[in-house]
């Protein structure tokens, strides 16, 4: 009875993971027909379109460099209703494609690598479902305020940018899991109020020799990585630092 149990079970998971594949599939082939119908069939060359890691939808890749930013920004008005997990490798969407991902309801995942951006574009705030936000490789020089507002946020990675400080407002994102900032050119202190981030459990600022301020001390922080070489103190031993051959705080 047991093994009929397992075996029903097993054949049902195998059923929704290949009907999820298969309703990707259908998404995509339909986005290369609307391109077509659209006079910017050229595009489906170049479409990256597959499975989500978030099974409901679709992941969309796309390289920023091309010449072809009105069938992008097509697609992005297009798939609003199916697209969860958007990344860009390399130059600069348009604006309309930042209005066109700011739409989509439901994106969980926002990724930008190796582009040239010097701020995260405000239409952003209203992703409220966005659960990443990666930006790796750019220019960025600060996180802006409206990023405390997208609560859902589990992974927020800003890293080798040319952020300067870590907002105090980030204390806000209750369900964030990880906080990556490293290989910026933060100096200064890491703010207090992120030890009430009570899911945070990875924590990185390495590559950041002139940062200041308390390590973080959160219950469930697993991982953290800090630049030796930092004017950083410990308030109490944390398993994850201790490594680190910072003073107590109380002798400082």
């Amino acid at each position: 009875m047991l093994f009929k149990n397992v075996l029903k079970s097993t054949i049902l998971l195998l059923s929704v993971i290949v009907f999820a594949q298969a309703n990707a599939n259908q998404i995509c082939r339909n986005f290369k027909k609307a391109l077509n119908k659209k006079g910017l069939g050229s595009y489906n060359q170049e479409l990256v379109c597959y499975e989500s890691k978030y099974k409901k939808g679709v992941y969309l890749g796309i390289d920023g460099r091309t010449d072809k930013m009105k069938a992008v920004e097509y697609l992005l008005s297009y798939g609003k209703n199916s697209i969860t997990e958007i990344f860009v490798k390399f130059g600069h969407l348009s604006k309309k494609a930042h209005d066109n991902i700011g739409k989509i309801e439901n994106l969980k995942s926002l990724s930008f690598i190796e582009c040239e951006y010097n701020e995260i574009p405000s239409q952003f705030r209203n992703l409220k479902n966005l659960e990443e936000l990666i930006i790796d490789y750019g220019d960025i020089s600060k996180i802006p305020n409206f990023i405390s507002g997208l609560t859902n946020l589990k992974v927020l990675a800003v890293t080798t940018n040319q952020l300067t400080r870590i907002p105090e407002n980030l204390s806000k994102l209750k369900n964030l899991e990880k906080l990556l900032l490293y290989s910026n050119k933060i100096s200064g202190k890491i703010p207090e109020s992120l030890n009430r981030l009570p899911k945070l459990k990875e924590f990185s600022v390495f590559g950041n020799k002139n940062i200041k301020g308390k390590i973080l001390v959160n219950k469930s922080l697993k991982e953290c990585s800090y630049d030796k070489n930092a004017k950083l103190c410990k308030p109490k031993e944390v398993k994850c630092a201790r490594k680190y051959h910072f003073k107590s705080c109380n002798l400082i």
